[in-house]
């Protein structure tokens, strides 16, 4: 029932799920929009989690689709073409999620305020 309930919620995998439940609580983070479609040169881009009002995206890669070197270089080409219309992407990875979810909530909550402070 909880995964089904996170499905509906937006979550696509099970970091994303767990992401939820551990990072993105909270009143400033609760506002994050899921699955936020964002569309740069023709290409579109889904965002894990998006923070509007700042333009932050967070974004929460798995250890299987993150890693290999053309992952990483496709992430790195995508995250600056959204750093070209304005949104600044802060990534996380699955043992950071899952062992110190505290610290990934402190440093998306920093990010997405220093970005407020700036507007």
């Amino acid at each position: 029932m909880r995964c089904l309930r996170a499905a509906e919620e937006g979550s696509e995998s099970f970091l994303e799920m767990d992401a939820a439940r551990r990072v993105l609580r909270g009143p400033l983070l609760e506002r994050c929009v899921r699955q936020h479609d964002v569309r740069v040169e023709g290409r579109r881009f889904r965002i894990d989690a998006f923070h509007a009002e700042s333009a932050t995206a967070l974004e929460f890669d798995g250890e299987a689709f993150h890693t290999a070197p053309t992952q990483v270089a496709n992430d790195r080409d995508r995250d600056g073409l959204l750093g070209t219309i304005g949104i600044q992407t802060v990534r996380f990875g699955y043992a950071a999620v899952r062992d110190h979810p505290d610290v990934c909530r402190a440093r998306a909550e920093a990010t997405i305020r220093s970005r407020l402070k700036g507007t």
